[in-house]
C-alpha cells in the first residue's frame, strides 16, 4: 500500500484536504462530496514515520519561542511504527533541551494532543512517547508517567494544562 504525504508542501495534491488553515468554503456542494471522499481514501491509508513527524516538528517548546524540531528536540529518527497482529504502534522519542526539564510531561501531552488534532482517534494505532535514552535525570519515572492512560487523561482535563497545550499546539 504506497504511503500519502499529509504535508501542506506535498506537491502530490494542489492542497492539503486535513492541513488546518485549508477551508472548503468555496467549494460546490458536488466537489464537496469529491472532497469527503478524497479525505476518505487518505485516512485509510497507512500513516508513515514522515507524516507523524512533519505533525510534530512545530509544536511550539513550552519554555522557548521555538518549535521542537528547532532545539533539536525531535528529528526525523524520532519517528518508529511497528507493526503488530492488529495495530501498529507508534513510537516517539524525544530529547529535552536539558537533563532537569520540568516541561518533559508537557512536552509529550502536546505531541499526544497534536497528533489527536491532526490525525482525529487513530485506530489501530497505538502511540507510546519516551524520552532518549539519557537525555534525563529521571528519565525511567518519566517515561511511565507519559504512557500512563490514567494520568494522561487527568492532565488533559486539567484546564490549565489545556491552556498551555492550546499555546504550544495552537488551535486546529
Amino acid at each position: 500500500m504506497q504511503s500519502i504525504l499529509l504535508s501542506p508542501n506535498d506537491d502530490t495534491f494542489p492542497s492539503n484536504p486535513l492541513h488546518p488553515n485549508n477551508t472548503y468554503s468555496s467549494l460546490s456542494s458536488s466537489s464537496t462530496f469529491a472532497t469527503r471522499n478524497h479525505i476518505q481514501t487518505l485516512l485509510e491509508n497507512k500513516i508513515d514515520e514522515i507524516d507523524i513527524f512533519e505533525a510534530i516538528s512545530d509544536i511550539k517548546d513550552p519554555e522557548h519561542p521555538y518549535s521542537l524540531e528547532e532545539l533539536k528536540i525531535v528529528n526525523e529518527n524520532s519517528v518508529s511504527i511497528h507493526t503488530h497482529s492488529n495495530f501498529e504502534i507508534i513510537k516517539i522519542t524525544f530529547t529535552p533541551t536539558v537533563k532537569h526539564c520540568s516541561l518533559v510531561s508537557h512536552i509529550s501531552l502536546c505531541i499526544r494532543e497534536r497528533l489527536k488534532r491532526r490525525f482525529g482517534k487513530l485506530r489501530n494505532y497505538k502511540i507510546e512517547i519516551y524520552l532518549t535514552e539519557g537525555s534525563h535525570n529521571e528519565e525511567e519515572k518519566l517515561n511511565k508517567q507519559m504512557n500512563d492512560k490514567e494520568r494522561v487523561t487527568a492532565a488533559l482535563e486539567n484546564p490549565l494544562i489545556m491552556e498551555l497545550i492550546n499555546q504550544c499546539v495552537g488551535m486546529e
